[in-house]
């Protein structure tokens, strides 16, 4: 996860209206391309349209802990429901994948 302790002055002037404190404060999970443990500096995979320099200090990183469903049910993540359409009348499934063409 990496800190977004120095992206808020930019979240900021983007719109008057805008507080820091509902600011995301950990972006991510990326993955770790190369390390320096020497210099503490980490690169990361980010995505093609970030346009920051994707190496990082220790200081500004930290590890992704998913969660655990069995540890803390009541965090699970529910299954989407199928969506409704009023206009035929019928729930609306996404597909998952194609499995013959």
């Amino acid at each position: 996860m990496l800190s977004t302790f120095h992206r808020w002055r930019d979240f900021m002037q983007c719109s008057d209206h805008r507080v820091a404190k509902f600011m995301v404060r950990w972006d991510g999970p990326y993955k770790v391309v190369c390390a320096w443990p020497e210099s503490s500096l980490y690169e990361l995979n980010l995505p093609q349209h970030s346009n920051a320099f994707p190496k990082f200090h220790s200081s500004l990183l930290k590890p992704h802990i998913p969660n655990d469903d069995s540890l803390y049910p009541s965090r699970a993540h529910a299954e989407p429901k199928p969506i409704f359409d009023p206009e035929t009348g019928e729930d609306q499934h996404f597909v998952e994948k194609i499995l013959d063409r």
